[in-house]
């Protein structure tokens, strides 16, 4: 959903959590457990920040 930005790119650390705690309850939703988000060391060069989630299937 864009409805943060435009472009793609979000820098509020607010929306960075809200979106990852959707993902992470849409995977606990499935009978994912143990779940991970955690930070790409990696950033794109216009400041995009990708997160990995880990999880295990239940």
């Amino acid at each position: 959903e864009r409805k943060h930005n435009k472009k793609g790119i979000i820098r509020d650390a607010a929306v960075h959590r809200e979106i990852c705690d959707d993902i992470a309850a849409f995977a606990a939703s499935l009978g994912c457990t143990e779940i991970e988000i955690f930070p790409s060391p990696i950033s794109g060069g216009d400041g995009n920040i990708e997160f990995f989630l880990g999880a295990r299937r239940g």
